[in-house]
């Protein structure tokens, strides 16, 4: 959360079952509770199962454990607290879809990220026009190309990077038991 307020982009690549999707998913709410009077999220990942199933699974248990202090109402892949901030999760194939979005508080939040397209990329960028847009990219280092794969090579001077080792998790360090975290015997 401190790198999405610093950076405009930021790429964290990981293990599996490291707790990326769930921090993504505070990450939204944290950015809709962070302005009052306008802001927006986007969300994405290369599948709908991925889009719903998994971070807006976060999300809505995220808003149901704290719709007293969050507000607003969730649904299946939106989260609406005022007319001028709301978050929504898209899964396509149509750039277009994600063309339109501007707003001085906007934040895109791409999980599994290797696997989406370069032109939904392209169509983010262009929504990135105002100083308080971020872009927050999550995923398992599996392709050797594109946006997700330059943000930790050639365009990291772009990019504020972090990388989660199975061996930095609270359940592998014996510091904790985090139910759903990767175990020292998947390690």
């Amino acid at each position: 959360l401190k790198a999405v307020r610093k950076s405009k982009r930021v790429a964290v690549r990981s293990c599996n079952g490291s707790g990326k999707t769930y921090a993504a998913a505070c990450a939204v709410v944290w950015w809709l509770m962070s302005f009052r009077d306008s802001a927006i999220a986007i969300t994405t990942a290369p599948t709908e199962r991925q889009v719903k199933d998994l971070l807006w699974r976060e999300i809505r248990h995220i808003h149901a454990a704290n719709a007293a202090l969050v507000g607003g109402t969730a649904s299946q892949t939106a989260l609406e607290v005022s007319p001028r901030r709301y978050a929504k999760g898209f899964s396509t194939d149509a750039p277009e879809r994600f063309q339109g979005f501007h707003d001085a508080n906007i934040l895109f939040v791409v999980d599994e990220a290797s696997g989406v397209d370069e032109d939904i990329y392209q169509a983010i960028e262009g929504s990135m026009t105002t100083g308080g847009a971020r872009l927050l990219l999550i995923g398992n280092p599996t392709r050797r190309q594109g946006t997700f794969y330059d943000a930790f090579n050639g365009r990291r001077s772009l990019w504020h990077t972090m990388h989660i080792s199975a061996f930095d998790t609270p359940n592998v360090k014996g510091k904790a038991e985090v139910p759903g975290l990767v175990t020292p015997e998947w390690v």
